[in-house]
């Protein structure tokens, strides 16, 4: 799919909610994870289209779902579904639509269970450090994304959001030995 096709992206995920409907009567956790997780991945491609409304219905959606479940994480196809995704997906949300002060609001309830994936947690981090920079906290970006990369090293120095966080540090901010670190160790400093 190509990148910002997000209509396309969006009929793709609503085709695959219209299939799993009839099932949901059957209360399976299985289906309903699926179930959940669609909402969430149609929140964020809502989100990345800047459609709040369709982003926030998905997104309750997948919350009605995970108090269903009542689990932190559901163990079926490695979605990671459940409570503590969809708490870290209240912050993702709101920085795909460039919402710095709403995401750093959300994240103050996030506090991801350690049983989560570190490349997960860490994906989390990435987003904090997002909100961080688009309010103009460059010390609090930079703590967010030596988080993320102590969790999950590979994960934050590949990340097309990161770099592009990093390379908007380096350019606005005084030349902090943690920030040229991070810089160099992604290649793009």
């Amino acid at each position: 799919m190509c990148a910002g096709a997000y209509d396309d992206a969006l009929s793709i995920i609503s085709d695959t909610l219209d299939t799993l409907a009839p099932q949901l009567a059957d209360d399976r956790p299985d289906v309903l994870a699926l179930w959940g997780a669609h909402h969430l991945k149609a929140a964020l491609v809502a989100a990345r289209a800047s459609d709040r409304d369709t982003a926030w219905s998905h997104w309750q959606q997948a919350a009605a779902t995970a108090e269903t479940l009542d689990v932190d994480e559901t163990p079926y196809w490695n979605l990671c579904f459940g409570l503590a995704n969809v708490q870290i997906y209240s912050v993702a949300i709101p920085v795909e639509m460039r919402d710095g002060k709403l995401a750093l609001t959300k994240a103050q309830d996030v506090d991801p269970p350690s049983h989560l994936s570190r490349e997960r947690v860490s994906h989390h981090w990435i987003d904090v450090a997002r909100a961080h920079h688009y309010r103009g906290n460059r010390d609090e970006a930079l703590r967010a994304l030596l988080r993320a990369e102590d969790l999950a090293p590979q994960h934050v120095r590949n990340h097309q959001a990161d770099r592009e966080t990093v390379q908007a540090l380096t350019k606005r901010s005084a030349r902090k030995q943690d920030l040229i670190g991070l810089g160099l160790r992604m290649g793009i400093v």
